[in-house]
């Protein structure tokens, strides 16, 4: 059985929630016998990139954006190898195989790449989009750690040590420091894509990221719904 493949950007600021809404939607997936998830999240490839790429983590340090042509080929890379990986395998394929994307496309002309590789190989498309006010977003970023040990995001809301190994009190990201310019550039370079893609978007829907349990089965009840059509 060939899988159906259908693109799903999320959209929202950044520390909206989309990486938690991301994680619940693969649980859930895991009971479908229709629907299988995999994610491609540009974020977390970059990060890892930082690690070894002086002058990508000084822009991600800086709160800045990378250059449209490089981004552009990495969301190709990533999402071939992402989808191949299950096609190529064959085992457990479901009908219909949800590719969520988280971080891409951030800017106009990442959105126009988006939809020529859409429309050039033929693939179904539909948008998430999560809202929340900035100035809790802004609050998120004060109490977000990551372990250095796993790598576990927590908050330290809920936790004094790591909830995912237990052994670290956890550190910043060095993104989250610069909060303040990376929901600037959000306004500047992405609420623009936003617009268009809920202008285009026939399939599409608008969750709060400020209890993303609840926003995850709102999401799960609009892929079932709504997307078996697709």
């Amino acid at each position: 059985m060939q899988s159906k493949v259908i693109l799903i950007p999320m959209f929202g600021l950044p520390g909206s929630g989309k990486g938690s809404v991301m994680a619940n939607l693969k649980k859930m997936a895991e009971g479908s016998t229709i629907f299988s998830i995999i994610t491609v999240e540009m974020g977390a490839y970059f990060r890892k990139k930082a690690q070894t790429d002086g002058p990508i983590k000084d822009i991600m340090d800086s709160g800045g954006l990378i250059s449209n042509s490089f981004v552009n080929e990495v969301f190709e890379e990533l999402l071939n190898a992402s989808v191949a990986a299950p096609l190529f395998a064959g085992e457990n394929l479901k009908e219909k195989m949800i590719v969520l994307l988280d971080g891409y496309p951030r800017t106009l002309p990442q959105w126009e790449h988006f939809l020529e590789y859409r429309a050039e190989k033929n693939l179904s498309v539909a948008g998430i989009f999560v809202e929340l006010e900035e100035k809790i977003v802004m609050h998120r970023s004060t109490i977000r750690r990551i372990c250095p040990k796993c790598g576990g995001t927590f908050s330290t809301e809920e936790y004094q040590l790591c909830p995912h190994c237990g052994k670290s009190e956890g550190i910043r990201r060095a993104d989250d420091l610069k909060m303040e310019r990376r929901v600037r550039v959000f306004n500047e370079e992405t609420a623009p894509v936003i617009e268009e893609a809920k202008s285009i978007f026939e399939h599409q829907i608008t969750v709060s990221g400020e209890d993303t349990k609840l926003a995850s089965q709102q999401v799960w009840d609009f892929i079932v719904q709504e997307l078996w059509k697709l």
